[in-house]
């Protein structure tokens, strides 16, 4: 998982001179998707207990991977904008909807 993580370009690009939106989300999604399926068998295992650690630090990432994906994208139909420079996906909501 590290490696494909590593390794995943993304097309970031300014929206509007003062925001970044992600241009192209489906090998990001790819990857999470696979990732996640990866992360259930391995949880499933009866050996997970020697990794359980490790797997949840993992669900943890890929949960925030694909909220910032999100909010990257401009999640428009929510109500929500592109991502701010400088900001994380939990700031990317207009101030009248907080």
């Amino acid at each position: 998982m590290e490696a494909t993580w590593k390794e995943l370009q993304l097309d970031i690009a300014e929206y509007k001179e003062e925001y970044l939106k992600l241009r192209s989300s489906e090998d990001v999604y790819s990857a999470l998707e696979d990732n996640a399926v990866a992360l259930s068998t391995m949880k499933s295992s009866r050996f997970a207990a020697a990794f359980l650690a490790a797997l949840d630090k993992w669900e943890k990432t890929l949960s925030h991977i694909s909220e910032t994906v999100e909010a990257l994208t401009g999640a428009r139909g929510k109500g929500e904008t592109p991502l701010a420079r400088g900001q994380g996906p939990s700031r990317t909501r207009p101030r009248h909807a907080r």
